[in-house]
């Protein structure tokens, strides 16, 4: 299935994976918590959704066209993070604030 907002990623990947695993996974800090997963269903989002298109990675790429496919997954991951820590999912537009979204542009003097 392939998301058409990251609130129905986080529902996706909240009911594919043990809740078991999910919820020691929220148990470490957020930073801690999206290293030890970036290779493992970080990769899985990237694999699925990033690579293979997804409704979710469309819009992502609408609103910031520079975005690294990593920076996607990450997103995604924090969102869930959230979404398992808090009971809400993030504002997406607010998740990619906080991500560089024109790293080349300190190489070409856009900034």
């Amino acid at each position: 299935m392939k998301p058409s907002s990251l609130q129905e990623a986080v529902l996706i990947i909240q009911a594919t994976f043990p809740a078991q695993e999910l919820q020691a996974w929220t148990n470490l800090s957020e930073d801690e918590a999206l290293a030890k997963v970036h290779f493992g269903l970080g990769m899985w989002i990237r694999n699925q959704w990033v690579y293979g298109g997804s409704p979710l990675v469309t819009e992502i790429h609408s609103l910031a066209w520079s975005i690294h496919d990593d920076d996607i997954s990450s997103i995604v991951l924090r969102a869930l993070w959230q979404y398992l820590k808090h009971k809400t999912c993030p504002d997406l537009q607010e998740l990619l604030s906080s991500y560089s979204l024109y790293p080349e542009a300190k190489y070409l003097n856009w900034e």
